[in-house]
């Protein structure tokens, strides 16, 4: 990671010990990270989580009741994230195992420690923003469920269900989204596959409803092509 990408990169922390988030702020932009926010409480944390695009969130978590934090906001689908702990029993690490934490370190970590973990943790491309739309709609790659060819546009559709209309081919809009997880299914259609819950030999069950582009009922399902069914069975049965 460059010098650059480094200073750009925002990061939050939570944390109510105030001397610790002063000193590892000061370790964060030893190593070049000179954004950093700092949240004393669970709600300064959520409020700051949904309204700034942040890169990472590191957290400084003691006791085994904060570990809800991370589950009941569900961190894994939103922020790559490091927790620094004095509980180092295989009991919490587990349990931060399930929560999704890219890293566990113990306090206090080195520098070295701090500059491997963040650059693991915001590596993941699930996690990076993409803009696409007349609106410049802005969202996280791993967001994405499907995207359906329209024309010449393209119906990308996010896990929420919302859809964003891109004014461009899906050939195209794939090329600028460039997101390896999203596979051909077929020539109409890319899923992201690592989110498909129930398929079957010939199409993969949606969520929600979908837009056709040549049908005026919405479907709740995507057709897997002759051409790509043996790879893309096979890919979701070795997730």
């Amino acid at each position: 990671m460059t010098s650059l990408a480094k200073a750009s990169t925002k990061i939050l922390f939570y944390g109510n010990d105030s001397l610790f988030a002063q000193a590892l702020s000061k370790s964060l932009k030893e190593i070049g990270y000179n954004q950093i926010k700092i949240t004393a409480n669970h709600q300064d944390f959520k409020v700051e989580l949904s309204g700034s695009d942040y890169q990472l969130a590191i957290l400084d978590i003691n006791e085994a009741k904060e570990f809800e934090l991370v589950r009941n906001l569900n961190l894994k689908e939103t922020i790559p994230f490091i927790i620094l702990s004095r509980l180092d029993d295989d009991r919490h690490i587990d349990e931060a195992k399930k929560l999704g934490v890219s890293a566990y370190l113990a306090k206090t970590p080195s520098l070295a420690q701090l500059r491997i973990s963040i650059r693991i943790a915001i590596g993941n491309p699930a996690f990076d923003w993409v803009t696409v739309g007349s609106h410049n709609t802005r969202f996280q790659k791993g967001k994405i469920f499907c995207l359906a060819a329209n024309g010449h546009f393209t119906n990308i559709y996010l896990l929420d269900g919302r859809k964003i209309i891109a004014p461009s081919s899906i050939t195209k809009t794939v090329q600028t989204i460039d997101y390896p997880k999203l596979k051909q299914v077929h020539r109409s259609y890319y899923v992201n596959l690592d989110k498909v819950e129930s398929y079957s030999n010939t199409q993969i069950f949606l969520p929600f409803t979908i837009d056709h582009h040549n049908k005026k009922s919405k479907p709740k399902c995507i057709p897997i092509s002759k051409a790509r069914m043996e790879a893309v069975l096979q890919y979701l049965e070795n997730r």
